[in-house]
């Protein structure tokens, strides 16, 4: 039960509890204190619908989306009455939940979570919803007119040439990650560290187009600029870096999501899972992604505990051919 109060405090002698914000204040017979750990779940079902599907484990644990917790919480959603509504997923094509259940969305505005119930908004970006056939529909329309209240949000007949865009540019962000450093910092290091992020992106840009996927530019990706760049245009592969320089700069965000899990939350990223998909792709379709591997391979290291984030692992993935 929450009423206006404007005293900031907390008292727990006696229930109900009481705790108090700016403007209001909450009563209730049982309090949560997170402190900033990770919480300790339970693996329920319901959990899942409270947290979202991007996150729980088998084991209770938050990490990546998995099928079989997807069709747990689809199965308790429908036993106890809940409409679940169009979610996304790791998985683009929807598998687990069937093209019905799914709609495709990028988001590409940034934020961080820096405590309980505190979300630093990190600065503006792409949004785009669409079909994942590409069809028109009132329901996309319907979800894009709310979420344009949020941020400027677009309807587009490609969603999964969007998705994979983020994807393959995802890459070179995760690199970034690997050192203590602002992503402007890592993109203006050198020469050869631009060329090695270059590499990076084609080799998952190689696996979405020989799917047969039309990658779309968005925010600060552009696909020709990285084509050009893989061909030896010196002025396409300076712009591309340029524009994730200037895109960083301007954020409150300069450091990504990948970064702050190994650096702040000290926990497990997605980085197997997604781009180990990637590889997993890769390999019917004939494609080698050796930098890829050693980047997903690096990132499971500082997981881990056995390397430390450092310019040595930037130089590594260079050498990488």
């Amino acid at each position: 039960r929450s009423r206006p109060d404007a005293k900031g405090a907390g008292h727990f002698a006696r229930r109900p509890f009481v705790v108090r914000t700016a403007d209001a204040s909450f009563e209730s017979q049982t309090v949560i204190i997170a402190t900033g750990a990770s919480a300790k779940l339970l693996g329920l079902p319901s959990e899942t619908l409270l947290m979202g599907l991007e996150g729980l484990s088998s084991n209770g644990s938050v990490g990546p989306v998995t099928e079989e917790g997807v069709r747990r919480t689809l199965a308790w959603a429908e036993k106890h009455g809940f409409r679940l509504g169009d979610i996304h997923l790791t998985r683009a094509d929807g598998a687990a939940v069937g093209a019905r259940r799914t709609v495709g969305c990028l988001v590409n505005w940034a934020a961080d979570w820096t405590g309980p119930g505190r979300i630093l908004h990190g600065g503006e970006g792409a949004l785009v919803l669409g079909e994942l056939d590409g069809r028109a529909s009132a329901r996309v329309q319907s979800l894009a007119k709310l979420l344009d209240v949020v941020a400027p949000t677009r309807v587009t007949d490609n969603i999964l040439g969007y998705t994979w865009a983020k994807h393959v540019y995802g890459a070179l962000l995760v690199a970034t990650a690997v050192v203590d450093a602002h992503v402007y910092e890592v993109v203006e290091r050198s020469h050869d560290v631009q060329a090695m992020l270059v590499r990076l992106v084609i080799e998952s840009m190689d696996v979405a187009e020989a799917a047969g996927i039309k990658l779309q530019p968005f925010d600060e990706y552009d696909p020709a600029d990285y084509r050009a760049a893989a061909g030896g245009d010196v002025a396409a592969r300076q712009r591309a870096m340029a524009i994730i320089a200037t895109h960083y700069r301007a954020h409150t965000k300069t450091k990504t999501g990948i970064w702050r899990d190994l650096a702040v939350r000290r926990r497990k990223t997605e980085v197997g899972a997604l781009l180990g998909a990637t590889v997993a792709k890769a390999g019917p379709l004939g494609i080698a992604m050796p930098l890829t591997e050693r980047l997903i391979a690096m990132i499971e290291d500082l997981e881990t505990g056995r390397r430390v984030m450092c310019w040595a692992n930037v130089d590594e993935l260079v050498s990488v051919r």
